[in-house]
């Protein structure tokens, strides 16, 4: 039967190549992603417990916030004191500028 329809014929060993190209193209895909695919993240649990704090903890964070708020102190204080020194500093004299420069005209 083939052999009286040859453009049938034709079709059909196209259609053939085609299909055989895109099942070859599928795969070699398919395969490749499979070979380039990135090791899964390790999962982390869901939920972490933490121990209850104790009271050298407490006593601890209490010392160190205690020494922060001493620091501050002391820094805001020690800026109010500069800031105090160079508003009795005298204002420096102003600058003139020479009288023969002329204005800029636009064109």
């Amino acid at each position: 039967m083939l052999n009286r329809l040859p453009s049938l014929s034709r079709v059909f060993t196209k259609s053939l190549e085609v299909i055989g190209a895109g099942l070859t193209s599928a795969l070699v895909a398919f395969m490749l992603g499979r070979v380039e695919r990135p090791a899964p993240a390790p999962s982390f649990p869901a939920v972490v417990h933490l121990a209850p704090a104790d009271e050298e903890m407490m006593r601890s964070v209490r010392s160190d916030q205690a020494a922060l708020l001493d620091q501050m102190r002391s820094d805001s204080q020690a800026r109010s004191t500069q800031l105090a020194s160079v508003a009795k500093l005298p204002a420096p004299a102003a600058v003139s500028l020479p009288s023969c420069a002329e204005p800029l005209s636009v064109v």
